[in-house]
């Protein structure tokens, strides 16, 4: 279903340097995809740290962050996605050859938008909404 919505805006182009071989659009839905999911499941996985880190503060005034620490907090992060998505590049058999170095350095940098994006968020929509403006 996403790749075909994907093939009708032609997005896949971006996210694949080799468009010469056969069943690349697949091979860049698939980083793109892969680039989602990384995003996703960090920020989850961010926010479930706070949420920890949060609650092990004994003083309620200690529980609010300052703006400084959150951004920085949610800047820390973009190095794990750098580091998982560029793993699983490098440990691929096709987004090597078909992906390309444009297609990764434009999926990370679509990985760390969402990242950010959902970081924000989630800050935006729970108790945290102080910390971040």
């Amino acid at each position: 279903m996403l790749s075909l919505i994907l093939q009708g805006v032609d997005v896949l182009r971006y996210f694949a340097q080799n468009r010469e071989t056969e069943g690349w659009r697949e091979t860049a839905a698939s980083w793109l995809t892969t680039a989602v999911v990384v995003a996703v499941v960090w920020a989850l996985v961010m926010l479930f740290v706070k949420l920890t880190l949060r609650k092990k503060e004994a003083l309620i005034k200690d529980r609010a962050w300052s703006r400084p620490k959150t951004w920085w907090f949610i800047i820390a992060g973009l190095l794990p996605v750098l580091l998982i998505a560029g793993g699983i590049y490098y440990f691929s058999l096709d987004f090597p050859y078909v992906v390309g170095w444009q297609g990764l350095i434009n999926g990370v940098l679509f990985s760390w938008l969402l990242y950010v994006c959902l970081m924000v968020a989630g800050h935006l929509i729970s108790s945290w909404r102080r910390d971040i403006y």
